[in-house]
């Protein structure tokens, strides 16, 4: 009796275990034929599938005329850097100008999509300090490989913004509350723009959503993150000094890497379309450069920048600079406290036509490419060499049919890759040139940019002027005022 119960428990074993094997399979089954059959809807609707990412293709030039992107009107000239009297396109000071002086100051200021950075309080400059206008000129000169385009068309990219559906979800989970006598749910249609959450904790952030632009900012909620002892500092200059900085501070370019990977796997941020991290080091050469680096204000925050690729190729931005996940970190806390550039990858595409003459583009890149070359001086002109440039897709913004525009258009940046030894350069690492044809009919026409110079403050709204030591940086309107 009981070996015929074992046999049939046995029996009933098996069947459970080839019962569990067959609907697993059946469900493989369904999976597989459900993928496939979404894979045939998506190739009909025209859209490659990349995990949770989508490129819709869309017909050619269906963004419309591109032709005014080449003059910087609708998307503005971006990380043009003015250094010590330097305009946009860059330029040079000679070692006598930057000396411990002038290197008080160690001031740079950035305009464009890099975040603007001053080396030191201009309210902390010496009033006695001298402003020297630079009077070396430079041009570029093409040292790099012959340039093989054979490329007739290529693909411009614009990101999908916005997202109604998750919108529209978050306004209906509070369209029935009734908060202090105000009843959302009297209104219709709702949809979230925008939501910020705050973390309550030390070193806790705010994530901020932005729905119509479609991305996600973390930044510091700067009650967590305060400095006590120094914020205590009041109107002391000398204590103020005691908590700054030093060289020896600043870590290792892998160490400020690995808490920016951590910060990003602590919140599971999928970094499936970014290249390899590196860290933003432009203050670096301000200080390599400054006579007076005791003196030199080392930043608090630095960032490290996880590169956005789109067909396999890294995004830039008209300077040259890497665009795509920029993550913060805070020298005083040894912690990341911030991320911006977090988008969906949601891309539509369209085939444009490419210059493909090599002389053409060579002539553009040594024009000064995006930023151009304005250098008033016409004597001491230096020669800044280019080397062989890299493809990438250059970030443009543009306002059309009643929105913003982010538009990734085909480029080549050329590096600058050998500077004079005998003055000092803090001009731009990168010329970048479209390679979009219809763009560049428009290419040299971009407005002229103001040189700047430093100068003593005039009495300007919350200055003292040159009493106090502030500086103001302003407008060259005529040539005599580089010898003010």
């Amino acid at each position: 009796m009981n070996r015929k119960l074992y046999l049939v428990a046995g029996v009933l074993v098996l069947m459970s275990i080839a019962l569990i094997f067959f609907m697993k399979s059946q469900t493989l089954v369904f999976m597989d034929t459900e993928r496939k059959e979404q894979k045939a809807r998506n190739t009909a609707a025209n859209v490659k599938e990349d995990s949770q990412a989508t490129i819709s293709v869309l017909p050619v030039g269906a963004f419309g005329d591109l032709a005014s992107l080449g003059s910087g009107v609708n998307n503005g000239v971006s990380g043009q850097t003015m250094a010590l009297g330097l305009n946009g396109g860059g330029g040079m000071v000679s070692p006598e100008m930057a000396s411990a002086e002038t290197a008080k100051a160690s001031l740079s200021v950035t305009s464009g999509s890099r975040q603007s950075e001053t080396n030191a309080p201009i309210s902390a400059i010496a009033s006695d300090m001298k402003i020297m206008p630079p009077y070396y000129g430079f041009k570029y000169v093409y040292k790099g490989e012959a340039l093989n385009l054979e490329d007739a068309s290529a693909a411009v990219y614009r990101r999908v913004k916005g997202d109604d559906v998750i919108a529209k979800k978050l306004a209906d989970l509070i369209s029935n509350l009734d908060i202090s006598g105000f009843n959302i749910s009297a209104f219709s249609n709702l949809k979230a723009t925008n939501l910020t959450l705050t973390e309550d904790k030390d070193l806790g952030l705010v994530i901020s959503f932005d729905f119509n632009e479609g991305n996600i900012n973390i930044y510091e909620n700067w009650e967590k993150w305060a400095y006590p002892e120094r914020d205590a500092c009041g109107n002391d200059q000398a204590c103020w000094d005691r908590y700054r900085l030093k060289i020896s501070d600043v870590p290792a370019d892998t160490d400020l890497i690995s808490l920016a990977n951590k910060f990003l796997a602590d919140h599971k941020v999928n970094l499936d379309h970014y290249g390899t991290p590196l860290v933003d080091n432009y203050w670096r050469d301000n200080y390599e450069q400054t006579a007076d680096k005791t003196n030199f204000y080392i930043p608090e925050y630095i960032s490290v920048i996880y590169p956005l690729l789109v067909d396999g190729q890294v995004v830039r931005d008209q300077s040259g600079n890497y665009a795509g996940l920029r993550i913060t970190i805070n020298l005083n806390k040894k912690a990341a406290s911030g991320l911006s550039g977090l988008v969906p990858y949601r891309y539509e595409s369209s085939q444009y036509d490419l210059e493909t003459s090599a002389e053409a583009i060579i002539k553009l890149a040594e024009n000064g490419g995006w930023n151009g070359n304005y250098y008033m001086q016409t004597e001491n002109v230096q020669t800044i060499e280019l080397g062989t440039p890299e493809k990438s897709y250059v970030q443009i913004y543009r306002y059309a049919n009643n929105r913003n525009e982010e538009l990734l258009v085909p480029a080549l940046i050329f590096p600058v890759i050998s500077t004079p030894a005998a003055v000092n350069y803090y001009g731009q690492k990168y010329v970048a040139v479209p390679l979009v044809k219809e763009m560049l009919n428009n290419f040299g026409n971009q407005p002229v940019p103001m040189p700047l110079i430093l100068r003593a403050g005039g009495g300007t709204s919350g200055s003292a002027g040159a009493a106090t030591g502030v500086m103001e940086v302003v407008p060259v309107t005529e040539p005599a005022d580089l010898m003010r």
